[in-house]
């Protein structure tokens, strides 16, 4: 391991060194350095086939980052086939690459062929770590948010329950499990079941403060505020939607899309309290 940490740094500074408008003849974007990197990789790296599928997997996850999802899909493939070969098709090695593909999928819309990746990561590590391991209960929930995209909130929700309650029964405090209880919220959301969502999406968004602070809640604030919405607590909605507005602007500024609906959400509920001045001008806000 740390022979081959030694070699990403290596292979990573060389990488970055083609950065340098003196040697590169002028400026490289993003997909340039990917570009480079890839070919590198393929090249100086074809007798080491696991360091060479883990580079592969990581500019794969660069690409999905940067929005190139059919490159970060060949990458990621390739990854597979490369760990195939090297260690079996059932080892960890290829479980970690069939986890970075389903996010391809998941940015592609394709949530049948993320819920099939998920399923094959988390085969895999149920075998090898058991079914409370923490990559395992990852899958599960990688499964469960795919799952839900595709409309099948049932199994969805069978998924990400049998995640929470093995996080339940070893008392995980981790932000990991933080992220998995704010699906299982999110996914009850969409059932319908929003008197049961809300408390659960607070207790994730309460420890999400806790672990990564304040400014990296907006989205479960959101959800916590369209749940309260749904079940008709309008003023405790209201106070969460103002919360979330407040960290949507540090983010995002005051005139991105995201603003308009959390004013447009904002409105209904002021509509609902029969404040409808105040609810006239949140519409024309978010219009």
């Amino acid at each position: 391991e740390a022979a081959t940490a030694k070699q990403v740094s290596e292979f990573l500074v060389n990488l970055f060194r083609e950065a340098n408008p003196s040697q590169a003849n002028g400026v490289l974007t993003a997909r340039d350095l990917l570009v480079s990197g890839q070919q590198r990789l393929n090249r100086e790296l074809k007798d080491q086939p696991e360091l060479q599928a883990r580079l592969l997997v990581n500019i794969g996850e660069a690409y999905t980052v940067i929005g190139a999802l059919s490159e970060a899909r060949k990458a990621i493939e390739e990854s597979i086939k490369l760990r195939e070969s090297a260690f079996g098709a059932d080892s960890i090695q290829v479980a970690d690459s069939w986890n970075a593909l389903s996010d391809v999928f998941y940015n592609d819309g394709d949530y049948k062929g993320s819920s099939e990746a998920c399923r094959k990561a988390l085969e895999i590590n149920q075998k090898h770590q058991g079914i409370d391991s923490n990559d395992a209960l990852q899958d599960r929930n990688c499964l469960a948010m795919s799952l839900s995209a595709a409309g099948r909130i049932e199994e969805a929700e069978q998924e990400i329950r049998a995640a929470v309650e093995s996080d339940r029964r070893r008392n995980d405090q981790s932000l990991s499990a933080a992220a998995r209880l704010e699906t299982y919220g999110t996914i009850l959301r969409r059932r319908g079941d929003f008197r049961s969502a809300a408390p659960i999406l607070r207790e994730s968004m309460e420890r999400q403060q806790r672990l990564k602070g304040e400014n990296s809640t907006a989205r479960i604030s959101n959800e916590l505020a369209l749940a309260l919405q749904r079940a008709g607590e309008y003023e405790q909605a209201l106070e969460a939607f103002a919360r979330t507005k407040s960290l949507a602007v540090k983010v995002y500024g005051p005139d991105h899309s995201n603003i308009a609906m959390i004013a447009g959400s904002v409105s209904l509920s002021l509509l609902r309290l029969g404040r409808f001045a105040e609810a006239e001008a949140e519409a024309r806000t978010a219009l």
